[in-house]
């Protein structure tokens, strides 16, 4: 996979496009052909207008996709954003989330993302908080679900 200019922080399979997504300390998004072993597409979030008035770090340390591979959510240095797949455009910079973001992942409906800020967040695909589980420590570096465990699995 060579296209990007940092370390690869994140790698998430696309079963859509038989392919892969991968996140780096350069910012970018890129998508790959695990067939040719080529780069199909990039997105550099820290250079969408409604992104750029963050921190200005561009660093992207995790990336999720749906179920149905409809949608992404990538979060790093400058918060979480919230990506329609399809048409690779942005859907949701979800500003309610300013923290550094260090990992996601979708379930029932909702990208969940810890971070920085003492919490894991539940965000639905239109950016809006749905809700925030307190920590008692930060930075959280990952989150996982427990698919063994029906009733509380995150």
């Amino acid at each position: 996979m060579i296209g990007h200019e940092g370390s690869i922080h994140s790698i998430v399979l696309d079963p859509q496009s038989k392919g892969c997504i991968t996140s780096s300390e350069d910012g970018s998004v890129r998508f790959w052909d695990i067939r040719k072993s080529s780069q199909t597409a990039i997105i550099e979030p820290y250079k969408h207008q409604q992104l750029s008035n963050r921190d200005g770090s561009k660093w992207i340390a995790a990336i999720a996709t749906d179920t149905c591979s409809n949608w992404m959510a990538c979060g790093g240095g400058s918060g979480l954003s919230i990506w329609h797949l399809q048409s690779r455009t942005l859907t949701a910079p979800c500003d309610s989330i300013n923290s550094c973001v260090r990992d996601i992942v979708f379930h029932d409906g909702n990208f969940i993302s810890v971070g920085d800020n003492y919490s894991v967040t539940h965000s639905a695909i239109n950016g809006e908080v749905t809700a925030t589980v307190p920590t008692s420590s930060s930075p959280n570096f990952a989150i996982q679900i427990n698919q063994n465990f029906t009733s509380k699995p995150v």
